[in-house]
């Protein structure tokens, strides 16, 4: 009836033709649909999906290589599956350095240019960020492998300029390129999302000062950072409420740690330079920044916040990590989202290398457990489904697979806290 009054005045055919496509179903016309979301400032539920790493295919698994973006577009007109208000990419969205330099391309816009290109012309990356909103954070292979400041290294600082330009004019808003930092936070149907740049502000490292080593905040840095992304953090962490469940995307590993990274933490004695944390430099996590990682625990200790989600990327499998400090009975959560295409077996972290489910030792004297549960193996993402029930908050993780095309998705059940007396009604 609708489409009848707005062609009133169209030809017979035309008004035919036009019944006949609004029969074929949302998928049919999904390229001519844009779906508006429903501003909701005190919606009681969200469906997130997370993902990160997708390394470009090449000729003969130009399909594979796509497969989870695929099957997360098909996903938003199957009423079986759960369509995300919200897609949260955790860095290396792109590949700069995808043959490890053997032949990597040394002109800045086949560097840089050329791999946003080809995945932007990916059929499946396009109809995923057409249907679904996402916000999008860099790491490393935006800029080159592994990037951290170097002494007296011109070059590297260079990659480092113009990764970040390449980021801003493809990965962001026109109004978020204009801020002289990559990270931001913003609100989404109620739930509130700090998008944490864990790469392009971290300080150099060396073995004997590594406890003064910054990831959020390069102090030695000239100029030094505009605004201080520490401030900035526990600014919002201390405002909006305590215990609607909170999102904090950072490509960085925060948990579990890297078993090499902290195997020295109990062998030597506290010295002047505090030698046992010289392994960390092994790491390029939150593991390789000690001193990063006890201020960030503290700064959510403090907070009180009794529903906060940690969303990360990077290591190239999924799991689910739950942190419980033993001084104050602080419990948060960090979700592992698997790379959507991973291809390289040496690349993969294992689960025998993370300190799974072992007592938490920080640098700051902070200490706790960790318990982490892992899902299978494979290419992927994370769905997060956010509900609040009668008596709690719950969030539902899952990580899709291509095997488990059939439902029978592995998932996760994390029954947040709940003071139901600072709940609305």
């Amino acid at each position: 009836a609708a489409a009848s009054k707005v062609l009133g005045g169209a030809s017979d055919q035309l008004q035919a033709r036009v019944h006949e496509l609004l029969q074929e179903g949302a998928y049919t016309l999904r390229h001519g649909i844009l779906r508006l979301p429903k501003r909701d400032p005190e919606a009681q539920e969200i469906v997130l999906a997370a993902g990160s790493c997708q390394f470009p295919p090449g000729i003969l698994d130009q399909w594979l290589g796509f497969n989870s973006y695929f099957r997360l577009a098909c996903g938003c007109y199957d009423p079986q599956f759960p369509s995300p208000d919200l897609l949260l990419l955790a860095g290396d969205q792109i590949y700069v350095d995808s043959t490890a330099g053997m032949f990597d391309p040394a002109a800045q816009d086949e560097r840089y240019q050329h791999p946003y290109q080809r995945f932007y012309r990916s059929s499946a990356a396009r109809a995923t960020l057409r249907e679904v909103p996402t916000a999008m954070m860099l790491d490393d292979h935006e800029i080159v492998d592994n990037w951290e400041p170097l002494p007296n290294d011109d070059d590297n600082w260079k990659r480092q300029r113009e990764g970040l330009e390449y980021f801003r004019v493809f990965q962001r808003s026109r109004e978020r390129g204009k801020q002289p930092h990559q990270w931001y936070s913003f609100r989404r149907k109620g739930f509130d999302f700090f998008m944490l740049d864990t790469r392009s502000e971290r300080s150099q490292r060396a073995s004997a000062s590594l406890l003064e080593a910054d990831m959020l905040h390069d102090t030695g840095r000239q100029p030094p950072p505009a605004e201080n992304q520490w401030q900035a953090l526990e600014a919002w962490l201390q405002q909006g409420p305590r215990d609607k469940p909170r999102f904090i995307v950072c490509p960085a590993m925060p948990f579990p740690q890297e078993r090499r990274a902290i195997a020295d933490v109990d062998r030597y004695a506290v010295n002047q330079n505090d030698q046992r944390f010289a392994a960390a430099m092994h790491s390029d996590s939150w593991s390789g920044y000690p001193a990063s990682l006890a201020k960030l625990v503290e700064l959510i200790r403090d907070a009180r916040l009794e529903n906060l989600v940690m969303i990360n990327g990077d290591a190239h499998l999924g799991c689910v990590a739950e942190v419980t400090l033993d001084d104050d009975n602080t419990r948060f959560w960090a979700v592992h989202a698997s790379g959507l295409y991973a291809p390289l077996p040496f690349a993969n972290a294992s689960r025998a290398d993370l300190a799974a489910c072992e007592p938490l030792k920080l640098a700051n004297g902070i200490q706790g457990q960790v318990h982490t549960r892992f899902a299978p193996a494979g290419d992927g993402f994370a769905i997060l489904e956010v509900r609040k029930t009668a008596e709690r908050w719950e969030i539902a993780v899952s990580f899709d697979r291509e095997a488990a095309a059939s439902g029978q998705a592995w998932q996760q059940q994390i029954p947040l806290q709940c003071d139901c007396e600072h709940q609305a009604p």
